[in-house]
């Protein structure tokens, strides 16, 4: 990562500054095949384009992020009368951003596709998706929508602050019956053989 200061060519005094990674190729040349400007009545009103040649297939040299991007618009924004391109107004002058009519194209082509990715991007996006995702409480049996209801009716709190909770149980099994003469009995004769 290195320390980036980006200068406008017709003002050197207005300069951003950015950390930026180094690649050996970011992109494709943009756009892919060159196009006519006579058909774009947009760009006529305009001085100072960022990038007069535009219309040229050339390398990308920077890719700024939505952090830095949004730092250079001034405001003002121009649309075509198609509805196809918009220029928008920045510190380094106007950009021109849209889609461009194919019949404009020099060269005709076939469609061409092209996919630019990074590994720690699909990571980076996958983070974000996550971060970003509702948490959804899961949902609850019956038994544990029940003991959920008995905790929050029988939860009291002492003088000494100390939280009371009546223990929960399962009235649906049977009972155990009338065990307590048997096991005071078994007791009782425990207690007899250690007496002796």
């Amino acid at each position: 990562m290195l320390s980036l200061r980006i200068a406008s060519r017709f003002n050197e005094t207005v300069v951003i500054a950015t950390d930026a990674y180094v690649l050996g190729k970011l992109t494709s040349a943009i756009p892919s095949q060159p196009f006519k400007l006579s058909n774009m009545k947009l760009q006529e009103n305009l001085n100072e384009l960022a990038d007069p040649g535009f219309n040229r297939p050339a390398s990308i040299d920077v890719i700024l992020g939505s952090d830095v991007f949004l730092t250079l618009l001034n405001g003002s924004q121009v649309e075509d009368e198609c509805g196809l391109t918009v220029a928008l107004r920045t510190i380094f002058g106007w950009i021109i951003a849209g889609r461009y009519n194919a019949a404009d194209s020099i060269h005709s082509s076939c469609a061409i596709v092209s996919l630019h990715t990074e590994v720690d991007l699909n990571n980076t996006l996958r983070l974000f998706g996550e971060q970003e995702e509702l948490h959804r409480k899961p949902k609850l049996t019956s038994s544990e929508t029940k003991v959920k209801e008995h905790f929050n009716s029988t939860l009291t709190r002492n003088v000494n602050g100390r939280f009371i909770v009546r223990l929960p149980f399962d009235n649906s099994k049977p009972p155990l019956g009338e065990s307590l003469t048997v096991a005071m009995k078994r007791l009782k004769s425990i207690q007899k053989r250690f007496e002796s």
